[in-house]
C-alpha cells in the first residue's frame, strides 16, 4: 500500500478512535461503566459491534484510555510546564491553570467519568489513577512553592492553594459546554487569571489594602465579571 494511502487510513483509525472515546465517556458517565455495553457504544455511533472490534479490545481497554488520558498525561503536562525557563514562576503557574481548565472544559465527559468512576475501577488501574492523582497535586504544588520562593506568590500553605486551583479548573468540566459559539479559550483563560491573581505577593514594605492591593483586588473581581458575562453568553 502506498505510504499516502497509509496515512490516511492511519489518521481515519484516529479519527474514529476519538470518536469511540467520546461516546463512551458520555455513556459511561451517563449511565455508569457497569450498565454500558460495547453495543450500546457502537449503536450510539451507528457501527456494529463487529465493527467497534477493529478499534476497541473491550469495554474495560476503553475505561483505561480514557482514565489514563485524563489523570497520567495530566503529570506530564504539568511536569513539563514547571520546567519550562522560558517563563517565570507566575506564567508556570498560569499556563498550568490555563491548561487544566481547557482539557476539562473541552472534554468535559471524559473527566466526569474519571470523577464519578472511581469506585468502579478495578486493580492495577486503580492504583496507576491514585498515585497520577497525588502526581498532579504534587506538581502543581511544586509550581506555587516555586512562586513563593521567588517571592511572587504570597505565602500561602501550597496544598490548600493546589487543591483550590484544582477546584476551580476541575468543576469546569460540569458547567461549561464547548461550542462553536461559546470557545473554551476565553474561558480558561479568565479562570487562570483568577488562579494567578488570589495567590500574587504584595510588593516589597506593602501591608494592608494599599492601592496595589487594592489593583490586585480589583483585577480579580474584572477577571469574576469577565467569567460572568462568558457564562451568561453561553446560557
Amino acid at each position: 500500500m502506498p505510504a499516502q494511502a497509509t496515512g490516511r487510513t492511519r489518521r481515519r483509525r484516529g479519527i474514529v478512535e476519538q470518536e469511540i472515546y467520546e461516546h463512551a465517556a458520555r455513556l459511561f458517565a451517563e449511565r455508569g461503566f457497569a450498565a454500558t455495553s460495547l453495543q450500546d457504544i457502537a449503536v450510539s455511533m451507528g457501527l456494529t459491534r463487529t465493527a467497534m472490534y477493529h478499534y476497541v479490545d473491550s469495554k474495560d481497554a476503553l475505561l483505561e484510555k480514557i482514565v489514563t488520558e485524563v489523570t497520567l498525561e495530566g503529570v506530564a503536562l504539568l511536569r513539563a510546564i514547571r520546567g519550562r525557563a522560558d517563563l517565570d514562576p507566575r506564567g508556570r503557574l498560569r499556563l498550568a491553570a490555563y491548561e487544566m481548565a481547557s482539557r476539562n472544559a473541552a472534554n468535559p465527559a471524559r473527566f466526569r467519568l474519571w470523577h464519578i468512576g472511581q469506585m468502579e475501577l478495578g486493580e492495577p488501574l486503580a492504583g496507576r489513577n491514585e498515585r497520577a492523582k497525588r502526581g498532579v497535586l504534587a506538581e502543581l504544588r511544586g509550581l506555587i512553592d516555586d512562586g513563593v520562593r521567588a517571592g511572587v506568590l504570597r505565602p500561602v500553605d501550597s496544598r490548600t492553594a493546589a487543591l483550590g486551583i484544582l477546584g476551580m479548573c476541575n468543576w469546569i468540566a460540569w458547567w461549561f459546554r464547548p461550542s462553536p459559539e461559546h470557545p473554551v479559550e476565553p474561558v480558561a483563560d479568565a479562570l487562570a487569571e483568577m488562579a494567578v491573581q488570589g495567590l500574587l505577593a504584595a510588593p516589597a514594605g506593602v501591608a494592608g489594602p494599599q492601592p496595589e492591593a487594592a489593583s490586585a483586588l480589583a483585577a480579580v473581581r474584572a477577571e469574576l465579571d469577565r467569567l460572568e458575562a462568558v457564562l451568561h453568553a453561553a446560557g
